[in-house]
């Protein structure tokens, strides 16, 4: 009994589905694996006949019944099933078809005669639609392979050997990829680019032979005698092994290289394109800003000229009696002159510095000293509820640059720091970060926005146009710096003040 129960077990649980079905071809039996291949259940089939089936051969069925073993392929069409109401098929399987392989075993007694059949049922769907996408596959590469410098060539895994198709091209066709034999997988390797072997290896063909992709195309560079040309690749399995892991590999490649060549020319133009409108966009925004520049100028010119040649002619119709009347005016002419002055000396400095002739002279110098110097002439300037401070405690710097630049443009940051600086207080500063000097200007002014801080020390820029100045201070100070071999910048933010700087490199030459 317990010999009968293993048997049964083991006939139930078979990886194939067996039917068995008497002399007169009824069926009799059948195993779960057949239950759940056909998705039947068993009480609904018991009883159809074997040679009734609508969607079996009749050439092999009559070999059956003569008493012959037959091995067949079959398409098992569940519509045919239904159509000729040979039993009741699930709903789920109308419109599907199996491809099976089934063996058909006539059981016989000892005196030859036929008792009953076996039939068992292989289902071989999967490998048939693995099968007919290469297939697939395949025609259209015949299709196309020859309309370019194509070549297809095959990958056995298990044999890490390549085969070289070229029957499918035209043999009087000139190929560079025809010349390009493989022999391995270790060929195969050597002629994709190194940029490229991460992306096509790893990520696609090693991913592919390990069966964790079903195909790809990818487009990338491969040697061809000691050069690299650009080529397209269509990859597919087409045999599988028992695990589902691919045995056998098509591999159709075609040469893009003046595809890419055609595409980077394109990409070339569309880039001189985008530059030549950044350029263009570029010069109508310069030309708008010397526009503003120009009318700015007159305004700026104008204002401090009238107040000269006004109060010149006030002091020349003034009673000498009035001497502390006579000072204020002439404070203010000294004022507006030296405004005229400095705008003067700006359009002239920007002017060499668009002609290329603006001049730097370097020499050895102390750079403390300056600092002290300016900072006795701006505490002159500075206004009431502000405080001015220099530690003159500071380690005395020498360094190699041009004095009188620098103190342009340390003279630049303390006029900007005055002008928008009403309380508080301005700092002159410099330390020593690694092999630079760092020179700095910090106030508790008005301060800049984010926006603003990117474009300060552009041409033409102010900061208020409500203050009188060029709005090019800041633009000859980077040039400056930038020609002594520094980098300027700023921090700041609204309401909180600004701190302006720049660097110079510490290196001291002998005069």
């Amino acid at each position: 009994m317990e010999k009968e129960l293993s048997l049964n077990s083991l006939y139930q649980k078979l990886p194939i589905g067996v039917e068995l079905y008497d002399a007169e071809g009824n069926l009799i039996d059948l195993n779960e694996t057949d239950e759940q291949l056909f998705a039947i259940k068993r009480t609904d089939i018991i009883g159809i006949n074997l040679f009734s089936n609508p969607n079996f051969p009749a050439n092999e069925i009559s070999r059956l019944k003569e008493g012959e073993e037959v091995v067949f392929y079959c398409d098992y069409a569940f519509n045919n099933i239904k159509t000729n109401e040979y039993y009741h098929i699930d709903p789920q399987k109308e419109n599907t078809t199996l491809h099976l392989s089934i063996k058909c075993i006539p059981l016989r007694n000892p005196e030859e005669g036929i008792y009953g059949y076996i039939l068992m049922f292989s289902d071989e769907t999967e490998k048939y639609k693995k099968v007919e996408e290469t297939h697939e596959l395949f025609n259209k590469l015949k299709t196309v392979i020859g309309s370019g410098d194509s070549l297809l060539w095959e990958y056995d895994v298990k044999e890490d050997k390549m085969t070289i198709n070229l029957e499918l091209r035209d043999p009087d066709k000139p190929s560079k990829l025809k010349e390009c034999i493989l022999k391995s997988r270790k060929d195969f390797y050597r002629l994709v680019h190194p940029d490229d072997r991460e992306r096509v290896l790893k990520q696609k063909f090693e991913r592919l032979i390990e069966g964790e992709i079903k195909g790809y195309s990818v487009q990338y560079r491969r040697m061809f005698k000691d050069q690299y040309i650009w080529v397209k690749a269509y990859v597919q399995p087409y045999k599988y092994n028992a695990d589902g892991k691919p045995e056998k590999i098509l591999y159709y490649l075609t040469d893009i290289t003046n595809e890419v060549s055609m595409q980077e020319k394109l990409r070339s133009i569309e880039r001189e394109q985008q530059q030549k409108e950044a350029e263009l966009a570029k010069a109508q925004e310069a030309n708008k800003l010397k526009s503003m520049f120009l009318a700015n100028m007159s305004h700026e010119i104008r204002t401090p000229l009238n107040a000269i040649v006004g109060f010149s002619s006030i002091i020349a119709n003034m009673e000498e009696e009035d001497k502390d009347e006579r000072n204020f005016f002439v404070d203010i002419i000294n004022t507006n002159s030296d405004l005229l002055l400095q705008l003067i000396n700006d359009i002239l400095d920007f002017s060499k510095i668009e002609s290329g002739t603006f001049d730097i002279t370097k020499k050895n110098f102390d750079f403390k000293e300056i600092c002290e110097e300016i900072y006795t002439v701006h505490a002159l300037k500075i206004p009431d509820h502000v405080l001015f401070s220099f530690n003159r405690n500071l380690p005395s710097i020498q360094i190699h640059s041009d004095p009188k630049r620098i103190t342009q443009v340390i003279s630049n940051f303390l006029t900007n720091a005055i002008k928008f600086t009403s309380e508080g207080e301005i700092k002159l500063d410099y330390q020593i970060k690694e092999d630079n000097i760092y020179v700095s200007v910090t106030d508790t002014g008005i301060g800049i926005s984010a926006e603003e801080c990117k474009n300060i020390f552009d041409r033409f820029v102010k900061l208020n146009a409500h203050k009188q100045g060029t709005g090019l201070g800041l633009a000859i100070s980077k040039s400056i710096i930038e020609k002594l071999g520094g980098k300027i910048g700023v921090h700041s933010a609204l309401g909180k003040g600004s701190t302006f700087w720049f660097t110079l490199p510490l290196v001291k030459e002998t005069e």
